[in-house]
């Protein structure tokens, strides 16, 4: 699903774009979201970060903070 999906990017064209768990990390950044979080990646030329799944962070309610952060990270300008 990972060339769909950056098929749907590329044709959208979305200013910025969030990948919410491991799944996502792994089909599109090529690594699991340990070690892509907290960074600023490029996909189909879209800045990009990779984060906790909701369900994750209704589970661990204590990376709502780094989630948070993530956002934060993503939202500054380039």
């Amino acid at each position: 699903c990972a060339d769909l999906a950056r098929r749907h990017i590329a044709l959208a064209a979305p200013k910025r774009l969030i990948l919410f768990g491991d799944g996502p990390s792994k089909a599109l950044l090529g690594a699991p979201l340990a070690r892509t979080r907290g960074k600023i990646h490029k996909v189909e030329n879209v800045r990009t970060i990779a984060t906790f799944a909701p369900a994750h962070l209704l589970r661990t309610p204590n990376h709502k903070a780094l989630a948070w952060r993530d956002l934060l990270l993503l939202m500054e300008e380039e």
